[in-house]
């Protein structure tokens, strides 16, 4: 297996992002905000990410950016 060049498809003119997520059932916020911490540890030190993905291909250039939000995914 190797990772491919990264790219954005274009459906009808508007760019569509892939993104992986993970959801919780409703009322599970301990949960939730325990993923979150633990997810915020390993994108946000590369050499953790690479470190624990980097046998399936991923680089340091693959972890996203910190600024990057939900919110920005979804607003199409």
């Amino acid at each position: 297996m190797e990772v491919g060049e990264a790219f954005v498809p274009v459906v009808g003119g508007v760019r569509q992002l892939g993104a992986g997520g993970a959801v919780f059932r409703p009322g599970a916020t301990g949960l939730r905000d325990a993923f979150d911490r633990e997810f915020l540890k390993t994108t946000g030190s590369p050499g953790r990410f690479v470190g624990l993905v980097g046998r399936y291909g991923f680089t340091a250039r693959e972890v996203p950016p910190r600024s990057l939000r939900t919110a920005d995914l979804c607003a199409g």
